[in-house]
Parts: C-alpha cells; sequence; structure tokens
C-alpha cells in the first residue's frame, strides 16, 4: 500500500492517489471450543445442500480454519471491508459461519471480547448495525 501511494500521479491537478476500500475475502479464525473437533482434520460447513471441507489448521495457539477454499470461493469464516471516508476508516466485520454468530457459543463470546478490545484502543462502534445480525454488543 504505501509503495502503491508512492508513485507519482501523471496528473497531480486533477487527480489523486489514495484507496477508499479495501475488501479482505481470505480469513483464518481460531476455534474457540476444539472439543467439537477432536480428533478431527476438516470442518464440513453445510451450505444449499452441499458441503464443503475446509482443512482445520493446527498451530502452537490453537486450532484454526482458514476459507475460502477452492470449491467455495465466496465463504471464509469472515470477511472484512474497509472504507475510508476523508479522515476516518470504517471497518465492516461480516461474520459468515455459525461457530462465530450464534448468540452464547465460544466463538460468538471470542469475537464480542475482540471487538471490545478494538474499542478499548478508541475505535467507535457504529449505530448502523443491521437488524437481521445478531448484536454483538
Amino acid at each position: 500500500m504505501s509503495e502503491a501511494q508512492q508513485q507519482e500521479c501523471p496528473r497531480p491537478e486533477k487527480n489523486k492517489l489514495r484507496w477508499e476500500g479495501i475488501d479482505i475475502w481470505a480469513t483464518r479464525a481460531r476455534i474457540c471450543d476444539e472439543s467439537l473437533f477432536e480428533g478431527q482434520h476438516s470442518l464440513w460447513l453445510n451450505w444449499s445442500k452441499s458441503e464443503f471441507e475446509y482443512p482445520l489448521e493446527c498451530r502452537s495457539n490453537g486450532l484454526w480454519v482458514y476459507g475460502p477454499i477452492k470449491e467455495r470461493p465466496t465463504q471464509p469464516p469472515f470477511t472484512l471491508k474497509l472504507t475510508r471516508m476523508g479522515d476516518s476508516v470504517d471497518i465492516d466485520i461480516f461474520v459468515h459461519w455459525s461457530l462465530w454468530y450464534d448468540i452464547n457459543s465460544p466463538g460468538y463470546i471470542a469475537l464480542k471480547q475482540a471487538i471490545c478490545r478494538i474499542i478499548d484502543q478508541g475505535w467507535e462502534l457504529s449505530e448502523h448495525t443491521p437488524l437481521t445480525e445478531p448484536k454483538i454488543l
């Protein structure tokens, strides 16, 4: 990103080099209740009469899953959208899997704690949370 912004703009009087939005479609998410996957190497996701296999990754700090996968390129655990408006940056977090959006699940609780840590660093929670999604805070 910094290299792109250091480039000279061909017509600086008319154009300004800047970013307005970044969509992140490849994410890795921690499995908060590892007992659900004990002895397994994959997470099977049911989606519209189909099943998709997502590999589990055992790391030193826990069990993780990532997406998207080739067979389901539009369905990672989360997607993020960063939008720049003047001097501010909005971050939208879209939770796609029930391991993290079912209220009172370990993943939901961990996500809520992570958002609280972000708020503690000075970010603000938008009042424009869609009513169709569970309210995190």
